[in-house]
């Protein structure tokens, strides 16, 4: 019977989750496209896999969340129903059995983390995200374990009969308590990650731009499928605000069938607006070939090895000569005399240019655009302004990321909601006793208030310590791709732990409204 319901449950919300997936797509495209995250034209795609998905996974999950409560069903023996025990609580089971499973998948997440991080081993990333996987897993199980202690110091210092009350029934059922407070959690720990992962995201940026480019001006083309002409670089080299400009080619490089992509640099120029941290003087490159440290390491080769390589069907033989650090830009470094040789090109991806001491970013900027008038479809915009654009960019990405999740969390609250009712059917009879001896509805009411209240901050309490771990994990993973600085934004954090609080508390009016309206003799006598 159970299993059954549970089917038609998920049968009838998977579709409706379905048709609201959809509109959200309309309702997403819409907005991106009004803050000016273009999307581009054609009609959305609905693929008959994209319901099938959507449908086999609803049904699929709440089946497979019946299963449990069908087997507690199946073994009520018929006559229990006959007993007044069968409306009484069962005692509390130990927690042993958890803690052993929760502290097992909690170590196991951690091993596998500091595997990744610590050991020379290929896919650290899977790896960090399956250990990270294991640790939200095991703290959910421990959470039980966690929910009687803090709920304890949460509730001290509410006071009076109402405050003693909610924290008692808080830490009464540790199980309930945590099961109510998971999908908080879960909610707050993606959300944590996203500000933790975000806010790194952007402090390398704006160190990167600080250490890599020394360049004041940047030059992009407003269309990435076309390149700067050559003859802009010409005429900001003509202006007398400008010191150096160096183009940057990236070019179709292929090493054994694979095309990897080079960028053909000016060896006589590139020092001045590029920081590569090279192993030799860049203007001595000649025809050699300059490869990343770490890919070179990755793929076995060795300063001084000649590898043959083919650009556009042209095959010929290069010699490496240095490695670099940077990660920012590419990974294999060729001479635009070497390149040219083998490969046309008219036109550059970027351009640097380095103004003349004394001269504003400013300044610069109105001498560079001046010079590149007749040529609209050249970006320019000074350093600053690069490295805001950047983060810009990933803002609207978060932002993106915060709206999906918000829907978590609003079925986080909608699972504290539905939980504190059914705690309240359970506890009718102490509830009209309560009534019955004095307590007021208002104070009725408060005491369900303050329980959700506790409730939504454990839940955000886990939540931000495993989303600031997995947020450390992943960072430090993606050190050797660039991402170098983490950053915890301590009033983000302390934002979410305040907004647990509010989210419990919001849950908690209808059943609050409800255990505050029971009748007295009724609830005495149920």
């Amino acid at each position: 019977m159970v299993i059954s319901e549970s089917l038609i449950v998920g049968f009838i919300a998977s579709a409706i989750g379905v048709f609201s997936g959809i509109g959200l797509a309309m309702l997403l495209r819409v907005g991106l496209d009004a803050v000016g995250f273009g999307v581009p034209e054609g009609n959305l795609i609905l693929e008959p896999r994209t319901i099938l998905v959507g449908m086999s996974v609803g049904v699929i999950v709440t089946l497979a969340s019946a299963v449990i409560p069908a087997r507690k069903a199946a073994k009520i023996p018929p006559i229990a129903a006959m007993r007044s025990e069968a409306v009484e609580t069962s005692a509390p089971k130990s927690l042993r059995n958890r803690t052993i499973a929760g502290t097992t998948l909690g170590l196991a997440g951690a091993t596998a983390i500091a595997v990744a991080l610590l050991g020379e081993t290929t896919g650290g990333l899977m790896l960090v995200a399956g250990g990270s996987l294991a640790v939200f897993l095991g703290v959910t199980v421990l959470a039980p374990f966690f929910a009687k202690p803090i709920a304890a110091i949460l509730g001290k210092p509410l006071r009076g009969i109402v405050g003693q009350l909610a924290r008692e029934n808080t830490r009464r059922s540790p199980r309930r308590t945590a099961s109510t407070a998971s999908a908080l959690m879960i909610g707050v720990a993606l959300v944590v990650f996203v500000s933790i992962f975000a806010a790194s995201i952007k402090s390398t940026v704006s160190d990167t731009f600080s250490e890599a480019f020394p360049a004041d001006i940047f030059l992009a083309s407003a269309n990435p499928s076309f390149e700067i002409p050559l003859g802009a670089f010409d005429d900001i080299a003509d202006a007398a605000e400008v010191a150096t400009v160096s183009a940057i080619v990236f070019a179709p490089l292929e090493i054994e069938g694979e095309e990897v992509g080079v960028m053909a640099v000016d060896p006589t120029t590139i020092n001045e607006v590029y920081n590569f941290r090279s192993t030799i003087d860049i203007t001595t490159l000649g025809s050699g070939l300059l490869v990343q440290q770490d890919t070179l390491a990755d793929e076995g080769y060795a300063v001084g090895d000649v590898i043959a390589v083919e650009l556009q069907e042209n095959a010929f033989d290069v010699t490496i000569t240095g490695t670099f650090e940077d990660v920012n830009m590419g990974t294999y470094v060729l001479s635009q005399d070497t390149v040219s040789e083998y490969y046309d090109w008219s036109g550059a991806a970027i351009g640097l240019v380095k103004l003349v001491d004394g001269v504003t970013p400013e300044e610069g900027l109105a001498s560079v655009e001046a010079a590149t008038s007749e040529f609209p479809a050249v970006e320019v915009s000074t350093a600053a302004q690069a490295a805001a654009d950047a983060e810009t960019q990933v803002d609207l990405l978060v932002s993106l990321f915060y709206g999906l999740l918000g829907l978590a969390l609003l079925i986080a609250m909608i699972g504290i909601a539905n939980t504190l009712t059914l705690s309240i059917a359970e506890r009718t009879r102490e509830i009209g006793l309560l009534r019955a001896v004095g307590m007021s509805r208002a104070k009725t009411s408060a005491m369900i208030r303050w329980e959700a209240t506790m409730i939504g901050v454990f839940g955000a309490i886990l939540g931000v310590l495993v989303g600031t771990a997995l947020g450390w994990a992943v960072v430090a993973s993606l050190a050797d791709q660039g991402l170098s600085t983490l950053i915890l934004p301590w009033g983000q954090l302390g934002m979410w732990l305040v907004l647990g609080g509010v989210a419990g508390a919001l849950s908690s009016l209808r059943p609050a409204r409800k255990a505050a309206k029971l009748d007295v003799l009724a609830a005495i006598a149920s």
